[in-house]
């Protein structure tokens, strides 16, 4: 219901990386729009994790970043996404 912090998704991909390993991670891009230093990413992906417990699971979703340029790098300022797969 509210944005995160820095420090929340840190906690959460920490986590993440150390319960699961990514085997596969496949990014289907739909779209870029870039209005002045502001750019919109619409993508699909699709990825198949391996847990602790050797277990090997597969999902899929939708996400979209949103990026602005300082100087000639982008830098995320937000990202909103998610599963659509049913596990």
């Amino acid at each position: 219901p509210m944005p995160g912090s820095k420090a929340v998704a840190t906690k959460f991909i920490t986590h993440w990386h150390k319960a699961a390993k990514t085997l596969v991670y496949d990014v289907q891009p739909l779209s870029i729009k870039i209005h002045g230093n502001v750019a919109f990413v619409h993508y699909y992906y699709t990825q198949i994790q391996r847990d602790t417990a050797g277990k090997d699971k597969q999902t899929s979703g939708r996400w979209t970043d949103i990026l602005m340029k300082q100087g000639d790098k982008w830098l995320l300022i937000g990202d909103q996404g998610g599963q659509t797969s049913k596990d």
